[in-house]
């Protein structure tokens, strides 16, 4: 299970907008945060080979969250509609990775999700191990403007975000859609309903079982207690949430960050990314973890700079399905076993190192966006002190 959130420049006070994505899998599925070089355009169809970031399970060709070249981020949720989701059908990360090479704006992109749903049946098995077959939802952002986009077989529904939205598990557009697939539409229209979307789509047992809609509520919580104040602070405290529950508590959907061990279904965020758009629109970074659990990783830094990606953090390899990125996603998961780390998230000495590693992390970005800061020997400059940050955080895990 998953959550996805989107705050717009009235939450913070320099109007940085906001984009965050816990993605919720099987423990034990390695997931990689990869950057695909620009292709130019496909030849065929709405494909223009537009360059990506993608956080990315291990089995897979899509991806659970994305960053393009562009500056459009989107991130997808499982949900569960009335109707049976096709075995041969497309995963909703496919769409996703589709979207992301083919939309210069989160518009487009949304009108991309819809024009795609309409004409192909969604499903396939999106699990690790076993089968979950689904429909998707997802938010759909590029800094100046963001929407959500509903699915349900063949048929959407989407609205603008009005300054902020989270979505999870559950439907969540009621009454209040703006844009309709036509066969929804049309059957509205010979009603004389406008007609509430979750209430005629919905699969009513799912939202119970996965807890999305109180994890929506608890995301959404989140981002209005920093209303006017949001940061990177603020966006990474709703992904590393626990709720009401003890930060070692194993397996509960009932909160954003989810530590595995859960029954029915046992779950645990795989991988974690936040991207920001400043204001002027000329500074977007992705933070990302590489690692589960966001309440014991430390985001590192990747910037979006002319149509480039520029990650400073050197250690990580960000080719597509490398290797070393999956190593290090297993080692991390390795030390949590090993430590019983999640319990750390409850220790103020953990968390005050954690935090102050991330500042670090912060400031050395703060100083990237300076005019000239990545010229001559400014690059290597800054990456070296980013890798020692990162080196002495990972270092010093093993005194936990």
């Amino acid at each position: 299970m998953c959550d996805t959130l989107y705050a717009g420049s009235p939450f913070s006070r320099d109007g940085t907008s906001w984009f965050a994505k816990n993605s919720d899998r099987d423990p034990n599925e390695p997931q990689g945060l990869f950057l695909i070089d620009r292709r130019g355009s496909g030849g065929q169809g709405p494909d223009l080979g537009y360059a990506f970031a993608l956080s990315k399970p291990s089995w897979m060709a899509g991806g659970e969250a994305g960053l393009n070249e562009k500056g459009v981020a989107i991130g997808n949720e499982a949900v569960f509609s009335r109707w049976k989701s096709r075995p041969d059908g497309v995963l909703g990360m496919d769409i996703l990775r589709a979207a992301l090479t083919a939309s210069d704006t989160a518009r487009s992109a949304a009108s991309f999700i819809s024009a795609f749903v309409e004409s192909h049946d969604q499903g396939g098995n999106g699990a690790f191990k076993g089968k979950l077959h689904y429909d998707n939802s997802y938010i759909v952002a590029d800094g100046r403007e963001a929407f959500i986009v509903e699915t349900a077989g063949r048929r959407w529904a989407r609205k603008r975000i009005v300054e902020a939205a989270t979505i999870s598990n559950a439907y969540g557009v009621t009454d209040d859609w703006e844009e309709l697939d036509p066969v929804t539409a049309s059957e509205l229209a010979a009603g004389n309903d406008r007609g509430n979307w979750t209430d005629r789509v919905e699969n009513r047992f799912y939202p119970i079982m996965t807890q999305g809609k109180r994890r929506r509520v608890l995301t959404r919580l989140a981002l209005e207690s920093r209303r006017g104040t949001l940061s990177l602070d603020g966006a990474l405290s709703a992904l590393r949430s626990h709720g009401r529950s003890l930060p070692s508590r194993r397996g509960s959907l009932a909160a954003p960050c989810v530590h595995e061990g859960g029954f029915p279904v046992n779950n645990a965020t795989t991988a974690s990314i936040a991207v920001s758009w400043s204001k002027s629109g000329e500074a977007t970074v992705l933070w990302f973890s590489g690692s589960s659990y966001p309440c014991i990783s430390l985001f590192k830094p990747i910037l979006l700079m002319d149509g480039a990606f520029v990650p400073l953090w050197t250690k990580y390899d960000h080719h597509e399905d490398s290797p070393s990125a999956y190593g290090h996603w297993r080692r991390q998961l390795a030390w949590i076993r090993r430590k019983g780390a999640g319990r750390f998230s409850g220790s103020a000495a953990f968390i005050d190192r954690r935090d102050g590693a991330q500042l670090e992390l912060e400031k050395l970005v703060a100083e990237a966006e300076k005019p000239g800061a990545l010229e001559g020997e400014g690059l290597s400059r800054l990456r070296a002190a980013t890798d020692k940050v990162v080196d002495e955080w990972q270092d010093g895990n093993a005194g936990f």
